[in-house]
């Protein structure tokens, strides 16, 4: 099974598409929308396409895109040795490229490096791939027809087997991401038997889980009641495999009488 780090998305085509997606890119390596492309097709660049101030912070760094299929210590070297020349004074110098990672390549940036004023970073597409695992929005703006899944977080989550009268419920009761813009605060109920699952809130009105969670209206009732005695989902979650009881307390009666229910 492919882990993110291991897809593999395709390199542009030109130039001009790979400094428009390194661009998008290391707005989000640098925090900072400001970073835009350097110059235009014509004027003397020192060998900078891309720059910025990375965390906006008052030290400037340079991008120099290679959409090629073979690049050269030569290149490596002639176009560091450009970007010493670029004004304001860069503090970093990274060559981002189409080719595959390769050992000379990144010995001849580190060499450089150890030579002069600042230093030289390679960035090769596998690096990039592992980059855009990490911005979704991205790989959607440039790779619109590619199949995204993004893991989003952990769903810890009980597995719960309840017996209402005859009636028999195993149920998946997972916790969602409080951070999530989406389900935050909420809790994953699934009926597994059912193949049903909803989204609920503790403390929520039990006719959200009906028709979804048990067999009648009245199970849904009982267990929404059940569900809203935890505080909160940890206390559920933190349970280990026991077996409790449910009683319905003198307000649950009486709601459940005016819900047309006999419990």
């Amino acid at each position: 099974m492919p882990s993110r780090n291991q897809i593999n998305l395709p390199a542009p085509n030109d130039w001009q598409e790979l400094q428009r997606l390194v661009t998008d890119l290391y707005k989000k390596i640098w925090n900072n929308e400001y970073v835009q492309q350097f110059g235009s097709l014509g004027q003397i660049q020192h060998g900078v396409d891309i720059c910025g101030f990375p965390n906006s912070k008052k030290k400037v760094e340079g991008i120099q895109c290679k959409c090629v299929e073979k690049l050269r210590t030569n290149d490596i070297i002639n176009e560091y040795y450009k970007s010493l020349k670029f004004t304001p004074k860069l503090s970093r110098f990274v060559i981002v490229t189409t080719t595959k990672a390769d050992t000379s390549l990144q010995q001849q940036a580190m060499q450089l490096t150890l030579e002069n004023e600042y230093p030289c970073e390679i960035v090769f597409w596998e690096n990039i791939c592992l980059y855009l695992s990490e911005y979704p929005e991205i790989t959607r703006k440039y790779y619109p027809d590619s199949f995204i899944i993004e893991n989003l977080s952990d769903s810890p989550g009980k597995l719960v087997k309840i017996d209402i009268s005859v009636n028999h419920y195993e149920l998946l009761i997972s916790k969602m991401n409080s951070k999530d813009k989406h389900y935050g605060s909420t809790i994953l109920v699934s009926d597994l038997q059912n193949r049903k699952c909803i989204t609920y809130h503790l403390g929520g009105h039990w006719s959200r889980l009906n028709g979804i969670v048990g067999i009648t209206s009245c199970d849904a009732f009982l267990i929404s009641k059940w569900l809203n005695s935890f505080k909160n989902i940890e206390s559920l979650i933190k349970l280990g495999k026991t077996t409790m009881t449910y009683s319905p307390s003198e307000e649950d009666f009486e709601e459940a009488y005016k819900e047309g229910f006999v419990i």
